[in-house]
C-alpha cells in the first residue's frame, strides 16, 4: 500500500510539474473510449478510422510547408556530425522526404522527426546494437508486424482485412501521383515495389535499409509503424495512462525513458524555430532605425518570408 501511494504521488508530481503549454499540447490525444488490443495486428473498425486520420497536433497543422521543412532541416544539420553511414540524399532532400512520409501517413511531423533523431540521428546511423536497421531502426518483430498487416504469404492468418485495407490505403496514398511530386531524390518506389520489399527476406530488407538505397521506403515504414502504435494506444502520449504510441514504438523495458527522450527532441525542434524567428525581427528593427524606415515597412515581407505567425 505504501508503494502504491508513492507511485501515485510520483504520477501527481509528473503531471503537476508539466508545463501548461506542453500539457495542453499532448492532452488533445486522450481517447478513453479506444479499446487497446494487445495484439499489434488486431485492427478493428475504430482502429481503422484512426489509422487513416490526421494526428497532427493543432500547432503543427498551422505551420507552412516552408516552416516544416526548415525545422526538420535544422535537426538534420544538428545531427550531421554524428553520421556513420553515407547519406544518399542531400539534407534538403532528406528533410522533404521525412515530411512526405509524415504528411501522407497523417503523423505529426515533429513527433516523427524526433523519433528519427533518437533512433538514428535522423538516418545518420542506420545500424542498431541488436540488429535494428534503417532510419527508424526496424526490428525483426516490426518487420513481421508489417507482413501481418499486409497479410503477405504465410502471414495471412495473423492479420485482418481491416488492417490490410488500412495499410494498403496509406501506402497507395503516399505513392499517389499527387504525393509523388513531393518525393525528392533518387530511388523512387511505388506502392507495388514497397510491398514487394516486404515479400522478400528479412535479411535483404534490413540490408537495404542499412545501405540507404531506398530511404523513401525506410522512412515510410517507420511512419506507418508509428501511426499503428499511436492508433492502438490512442495517441502519441497519454497523460495518466500507459503506454502511449511513442512508448509502444520502442516496445522495450526502457520505453518510458525513450518516450521522455523523444519529447525532449520534439521540444528542441520548437526551440530552434523560436530562435530563428528572433533573427528576422531583429533585422527588421535595425532597418526601421535606419535612413529609410518607409522602405522597410513597404518591404517587410523580405524579412519575414517563410516565417508563419510572426506578425
Amino acid at each position: 500500500m505504501k508503494t502504491l501511494k508513492l507511485i501515485r504521488f510520483g504520477l501527481f508530481l509528473s503531471v503537476a510539474l508539466l508545463p501548461a503549454q506542453a500539457a495542453a499540447k499532448y492532452s488533445d490525444f486522450v481517447c478513453p473510449d479506444l479499446v487497446v488490443s494487445d495484439a499489434a495486428w488486431s485492427i478493428n473498425e475504430t482502429h481503422f478510422s484512426r489509422m487513416l486520420s490526421d494526428m497532427n497536433f493543432e500547432d503543427s497543422a498551422s505551420h507552412s510547408r516552408h516552416e516544416r521543412v526548415t525545422r526538420i532541416l535544422k535537426r538534420i544539420e544538428a545531427n550531421q556530425s554524428l553520421r556513420v553511414h553515407k547519406m544518399p540524399l542531400s539534407n534538403q532532400q532528406l528533410a522533404e522526404t521525412i515530411l512526405w512520409a509524415a504528411e501522407c501517413t497523417g503523423n505529426d511531423y515533429r513527433v516523427f522527426t524526433a523519433i528519427l533523431e533518437v533512433e538514428s540521428y535522423i538516418c545518420g546511423d542506420r545500424t542498431g546494437p541488436n540488429g535494428d536497421s534503417g532510419c527508424s531502426m526496424f526490428t525483426t518483430s516490426a518487420v513481421n508486424v508489417f507482413r501481418n498487416q499486409l497479410r503477405l504469404p504465410n502471414k495471412k492468418s495473423s492479420g485482418t482485412e481491416l488492417g490490410q485495407q488500412a495499410y494498403q490505403q496509406l501506402i497507395e496514398s503516399c505513392y499517389s501521383e499527387h504525393r509523388e511530386q513531393r518525393l525528392p531524390g533518387h530511388s523512387r518506389d511505388n506502392a507495388e515495389q514497397f510491398v514487394e520489399l516486404y515479400s522478400g527476406t528479412t535479411r535483404n530488407l534490413k540490408r537495404v535499409f542499412v545501405e540507404g538505397s531506398r530511404l523513401h521506403a525506410d522512412l515510410l515504414s517507420g511512419a506507418i509503424h508509428l501511426k499503428l502504435n499511436a492508433t492502438l494506444a490512442g495517441g502519441y502520449w497519454i497523460p495518466g495512462r500507459a503506454p502511449g504510441g511513442v512508448n509502444r514504438y520502442n516496445a522495450s523495458k526502457h520505453a518510458a525513458s525513450y518516450s521522455r527522450n523523444v519529447k525532449s527532441r520534439l521540444n528542441q525542434i520548437d526551440i530552434d524555430c523560436y530562435h530563428d524567428r528572433q533573427t528576422p525581427a531583429i533585422q527588421f528593427g535595425f532597418c526601421l532605425m535606419g535612413d529609410q524606415p518607409e522602405a522597410c515597412l513597404q518591404n517587410w515581407s523580405y524579412y519575414y518570408e517563410g516565417v508563419s505567425g510572426t506578425l
